[in-house]
């Protein structure tokens, strides 16, 4: 049976975040497949509950942190500060 055959909203919300995280944990772990025994969490990929725990999002902040040394590194030369926003990891 799947979590999100469960019919309230909020419930069904808070089980779903709580399994993917599981799931993330699991693999993180080593365990084999299959890390949940829900086959919609099972078929699909979703990205992290977490940003800073999501591959994707941790290759964007490293890339966006290579820009921002880059610029500031190129703005110091020209005598002016400029950095972008800094991104959390």
């Amino acid at each position: 049976m799947s979590i999100f055959s469960i019919n309230d909203p909020v419930r069904r919300f808070v089980a779903v975040m709580k399994e993917r995280h599981n799931i993330w944990e699991r693999r993180q772990q080593g365990q084999p497949r299959p890390w949940t025994e829900d086959p919609i969490l099972y078929s699909y990929r979703f990205c992290n509950i977490y940003r800073e725990l999501d591959v994707s999002f941790q290759e964007v902040v490293h890339s966006a942190r290579a820009v921002n040394a880059e610029v500031a590194k190129h703005q110091r030369f020209a005598g002016t500060e400029w950095t972008l926003t800094r991104m959390r990891a």
